[in-house]
């Protein structure tokens, strides 16, 4: 009888993560194309999360490939080209960090006067949070609602909304925004 073992169950598996990385990309973007055009958006969490299995998955498979690549000088040229690739993305990180800021976001959750939202921060230059329907855990509505400049919390527990104008806003009929 023929037994499969864990090391070669392991083996497989990271001979075949980057396939499994290229799925989970081409996943988000035919599902986020889906979700387009039903009128929805992937949480940041979850395009976070996708994004960084298929990196991690692909850093995987090219470790796995220099480590068993049996030839001494492809493997040379294959660790060179890794270092070379490394120091791009150092002299890159300006570029990098810009796209990183506008891919990975930061979102928050908040209730205000009884509705729930899904908000984006940016925070590169200026400060300011896009709001957009919750739906659920998974996905939010794509159409953005309205922007607020700021929030903080107090220490006592409540929550300052200010518009894009830099006041403080009681209620969401007070944006201008949100009554279109």
């Amino acid at each position: 009888m023929n037994q499969i073992s864990s090391k070669d169950t392991f083996l497989n598996i990271l001979n075949n993560s980057i396939i499994i990385g290229f799925w989970t990309g081409v996943f988000w973007c035919a599902s986020n194309l889906f979700l387009s055009v039903i009128g929805l958006q992937y949480r940041a969490w979850v395009t976070n999360s996708l994004i960084a299995i298929s990196f991690f998955l692909t850093t995987i498979w090219v470790i796995y490939k220099i480590i068993t690549q049996k030839d001494r000088w492809k493997r040379m040229k294959m660790l060179l080209a890794l270092f070379g690739l490394l120091i791009v993305l150092w002299l890159a990180r300006f570029p990098l960090l810009v796209i990183g800021t506008a891919v990975l976001r930061k979102e928050r959750v908040d209730t205000i006067d009884g509705q729930t939202f899904v908000g984006y921060e940016t925070d590169f230059i200026d400060k300011w949070i896009d709001y957009y329907e919750y739906k659920n855990v998974f996905v939010a509505g794509s159409k953005e609602i309205f922007t607020l400049a700021g929030v903080n919390e107090t220490d006592d527990g409540k929550t300052i909304y200010y518009d894009m104008n830099g006041t403080q806003i009681e209620h969401l009929t007070d944006l201008y925004e949100f009554n279109q």
